[in-house]
């Protein structure tokens, strides 16, 4: 398995107050699947995304990634981890405004400390069919342009695993569906599993699984009889 979750629960304390916002979450994902997480807005699906990237710990049970349990490891593990087997991909893009396009998508391969990233990076941007925008900064890029730049940055270190959240959300319809057949295609060529939020009916019913969040508990998971 890519990323399995055992008994998960996460809770923040605010003002000496203990807010709940996972509550033991059980999942697992398999390589090169495509799975959408859905529910309204404030269930817990950011954090759930936090915890499967390294990017936070449980207060309890067990995250693991390709057979590493991310609690076991130190901040410099951990760091390792998200730069050479996550990729991530924001509603908001993120992309530095001062850098090109291609050395948006080259970046974290430089902070892994990789030499020789060009062909690399123009390579990603041929499969997220943004190569010809490589020397543009983000303002000169279209809202769809620049996420397919995002994407070709979340994959050129070759993760096993992809988070999306709410990739789709500021875009037009058209557009949305552009992004989701890239990352369709990404799925194809690359074998990478997909973990998205979404609020996209579309991007929900391309998925292979849907897992459903309520109030940090998993109330649905339409392949749980298949034994993934």
């Amino acid at each position: 398995m890519v990323l399995e979750f055992h008994n998960v629960s996460k809770h923040y304390t605010v003002a000496e107050r203990r807010i709940p916002a996972l509550s033991d979450v059980t999942l697992r994902l398999a390589p090169a699947e495509y799975v959408a997480l859905v529910g309204r807005s404030g269930c817990g699906k950011t954090t759930l995304l936090n915890l499967a990237g390294a990017a936070d710990l449980p207060s309890s049970g067990e995250v693991v990634l390709e057979g590493v349990q991310t609690s076991s490891l130190d901040d410099d593990a951990l760091t390792r981890l998200r730069r050479t087997r996550i990729g991530f991909v924001f509603q908001f893009l993120q992309l530095l405004p001062s850098l090109s396009a291609v050395e948006n998508v080259e970046l974290p391969l430089q902070l892994a400390g990789a030499r020789g990233t060009r062909p690399r990076a123009l390579r990603m941007m041929e499969l997220a069919g943004v190569a010809d925008l490589a020397r543009r900064h983000p303002h000169q890029l279209s809202g769809g342009q620049m996420q397919c730049v995002a994407i070709a940055r979340a994959l050129v270190h070759g993760p096993s695993l992809l988070l999306a959240d709410e990739p789709t959300g500021r875009l037009d319809t058209k557009t949305g569906e552009t992004v989701m057949d890239l990352l369709l295609e990404v799925r194809r060529e690359l074998g990478t599993t997909i973990l998205m939020a979404t609020h996209s009916l579309a991007a929900a019913t391309a998925s292979d699984r849907r897992l459903v969040l309520s109030n940090g508990t998993l109330v649905g998971d339409d392949c749980a009889a298949s034994g993934l």
